[in-house]
């Protein structure tokens, strides 16, 4: 198999990416509804587990529990409910991989294959354990300078003192800006890193026989000159509505001043998440279809050209 750099334009892999998904979005959408059921009552069930003996413990102290003990609580049903999620994220991703590979290929994709990971569990937990493991690590990278930013920030405020933080921006707002703006920074390795290992589930639906460490090999192999292009790809179809996500936030942040204006961006953030939640639907499958002819055209699957099908279906 010949590997190549993608070729196709964003415009053309989103184009086939309707093609693929015509006569086919409802089923889309119901897999879609089918996989989070499945994440939402996995992360209740853990839930559940985990607050009944807390619960139990906590009325049998009749009270004589100290702060720490709600903090200890909270780690521990954090902890419990992401392993529960570890057990069954990686067949119901590659799962959610195999129905849209199907859908590119002709064979057509079906509800059942959702739970086709389940027939190599092993394989799929330590891939999943793995994968997840150096893209914590990478998230420490900006999650531990960020924790001494704002350690640094809010003990000053508490003592009294004043940073360079402070000195440089005279309202709170601003330095919450600041903050911001640097953890989207620090988060740059993490997203490199997931866009390096982003091919192993679709690998792993076309070559079955690949070891963990060869699946992650080769996806950072394939991925290397194509992470920015796939950045882009998925910029190109999330990038408005992260747009507005990003501008609330900021208004949110400079509103602290204004009880008005923090009302406002409050209502425009719900209304904009409320419009995410019903247009996901359309979406993630329109996001995953079109992250599938992307690797169809590194693999060397699929070209540029386009096929009668596509030229009637204007872009978007």
């Amino acid at each position: 198999m010949n590997y190549n750099i993608v070729t196709m334009s964003n415009e053309q892999m989103k184009n086939r990416a309707k093609v693929f998904l015509k006569n086919n979005w409802g089923k889309s959408a119901l897999c879609l509804l089918i996989l989070l059921g499945i994440y939402m009552g996995v992360c209740m069930v853990a839930g559940t587990i985990t607050m009944v003996p807390i619960t139990l413990i906590a009325i049998s102290a009749a009270g004589e529990l100290g702060p720490g003990f709600s903090v200890m609580t909270s780690v521990v049903s954090m902890v419990i409910t992401y392993g529960a999620i570890l057990l069954i994220a990686g067949p119901l991703l590659y799962g959610a991989c195999l129905y849209m590979r199907n859908l590119t290929n002709g064979v057509g994709g079906k509800i059942s294959d959702l739970f086709a990971g389940f027939k190599m569990y092993g394989k799929l937990l330590g891939l999943t354990a793995l994968v997840g493991l150096i893209l914590f690590a990478w998230m420490l990278i900006a999650l531990i300078p960020m924790m001494g930013i704002v350690f640094v920030i809010t003990s000053s405020a508490m003592n009294g003192t004043y940073n360079v933080f402070y000195d440089y921006f005279a309202e709170p707002s601003a330095v919450l800006v600041l903050i911001y703006l640097l953890s989207l920074i620090l988060y740059i390795p993490y997203i490199i890193a997931s866009l390096r290992y982003s091919l192993v589930y679709l690998l792993l639906v076309d070559n079955k026989d690949m070891s963990i460490m060869e699946l992650m090999r080769e996806s950072k192999r394939l991925m290397k000159g194509n992470k920015w292009k796939l950045f882009l790809l998925m910029l190109s179809i999330v990038g408005a509505i992260v747009a507005v996500f990003v501008v609330l936030v900021f208004v949110m942040m400079a509103s602290f001043a204004s009880p008005a204006l923090m009302i406002i961006s409050s209502v425009l953030l719900l209304l904009c998440t409320l419009g995410f939640l019903v247009g996901m639907f359309w979406l993630y499958p329109y996001l995953g279809v079109s992250f599938t002819v992307f690797y169809t055209n590194i693999i060397g699957e699929t070209d540029g050209a386009e096929t009668p099908m596509e030229n009637q279906i204007p872009i978007q």
